[in-house]
């Protein structure tokens, strides 16, 4: 579905990332980790076609995903912003921004196709309660669903996003996470994630991408790649455990009190 192949990034003078290379299987959930300043949102903005590499090429279906025109490459790959920004229109309204894509050239109203896929979008995100709300009044964890929403409208093959569980309570995680598990299993959605906590990593993501200083320092499946070594050789950590959890053997990071 998606290939990173040889990619770097400069700000400047400054290499951000260095010989960058993954495949992201079709309907797979990969994510992204590494300690802060590692390049992660640089790597996901570019894989999103927010930014362009310095030097190598990401695919889409085979395809430099920079041939693409504008139009055909939102339809594909929706991406949730690290922060979601405020704005004064009702849920509704922005879940429908997300179906822009599909517009004909002289649209200004909304069709009944596009209608059926915000309700789908706002049932999936159990948001049909809120629909009429504003944005500005609503929760954190409520705005990053709506967010999800916005782009599950689009009916994207692709979701890519920045973070999606930063500042967000566990009930908030467990609502978003599942849905995204819904979503990969059900619809055979890809999904592109950065994430901090690397036991929701090993319980959820197919693969993982380790990054530190812009290079990569591992890559595959999470029982594969999550040990006491790599934490302590990527982010430092000299008091961290790792075991096997009994019911799945994933692996279970915990910090050690000594």
């Amino acid at each position: 579905m998606i290939e990173v192949e040889s990619v770097c990034f400069t700000y400047g003078n400054k290499r951000v990332l260095e010989n960058i290379s993954f495949i992201v299987e079709n309907g797979s959930f990969f994510c992204i980790a590494g300690p802060n300043g590692a390049g992660k949102s640089t790597l996901v903005k570019i894989v999103g076609r927010a930014l362009r590499p310095s030097c190598g090429l990401v695919k889409l279906k085979s395809k430099d995903i920079w041939s693409f025109d504008a139009k055909s490459f939102a339809k594909a790959v929706a991406m949730i912003p690290q922060s979601p920004f405020y704005n004064f229109l009702r849920i509704r309204e922005f879940v429908l921004t997300g179906r822009i894509p599909h517009f004909s050239v002289f649209q200004f109203r909304q069709t009944k196709k596009d209608k059926e896929a915000v309700d789908t979008a706002l049932s999936l995100c159990g948001l049909d309660g809120l629909a009429d709300e504003f944005m500005h009044k609503i929760s954190g964890g409520e705005r990053q669903l709506v967010f999800l929403a916005r782009a599950l409208a689009s009916n994207p093959e692709v979701l890519i996003m920045d973070e999606p569980l930063s500042n967000l309570d566990i009930n908030n995680q467990e609502k978003i996470l599942y849905l995204l598990k819904y979503l990969k299993v059900k619809f055979g959605l890809t999904i592109v994630g950065v994430l901090h906590d690397l036991n929701i990593v090993s319980e959820f993501a197919d693969r993982v991408l380790v990054l530190k200083d812009g290079q990569v320092k591992a890559l595959g499946k999470p029982s594969e790649v999550i040990n006491g070594e790599l934490i302590n050789k990527v982010y430092g950590a000299k008091n961290v455990e790792v075991f096997k959890k009994p019911q799945n053997s994933n692996p279970f990071v915990y910090i050690a009190n000594i």
